[in-house]
């Protein structure tokens, strides 16, 4: 078998977090890929106070189809603007660029994965605007898919 040498001078821990609401900032966007569904976009997320200032989550956004609305929702509380949906809404082009940096909340909740394997790992369940009441933490929004 072969000897490996592991650097972890600049991993991250994966390791789950207490359920809650933490503050955040959009660091970063995947590139378009494309899932069972539809194709998707990951959203990257630094919480940026307390003690756990500094972790990155992951939410996926879908970019098409009945979970469009998740990511015209992340748009919104990144930018404060309302963002129409349905049948007599316009197409959305925007740079995802124009949302890093942006201010949010993100409620995290911790959940089995695969489930009954006893393995948790948190999940980005809500995003929410800058002082936005969380109403519960197992409220529907786009999920982190991210193995630790």
């Amino acid at each position: 078998m072969p000897r490996i040498n592991l650097s972890v001078k600049e991993a991250q821990s994966f390791a789950p977090i207490p359920d809650g609401t933490y503050p955040a900032e959009v660091s970063g966007f995947s590139e378009v890929q494309q899932g069972p569904k539809s194709s998707y976009i990951t959203a990257e997320l630094t919480i940026n106070d307390g003690e756990h200032s500094g972790r990155k989550m992951f939410t996926n956004l879908p970019l098409e189809g009945k979970g469009a609305g998740i990511t015209a929702n992340f748009i919104a509380k990144c930018t404060g603007n309302e963002i129409e949906v349905g049948e007599d809404a316009e197409d959305l082009d925007f740079d995802t660029d124009d949302l890093i940096g942006s201010q949010v909340q993100i409620v995290i909740k911790n959940e089995e994965y695969p489930e009954g394997s006893g393995d948790f790992r948190p999940n980005v369940k809500r995003v929410l605007a800058p002082g936005e009441a969380s109403k519960a933490t197992a409220s529907s929004g786009g999920g982190s898919r991210r193995r630790r």
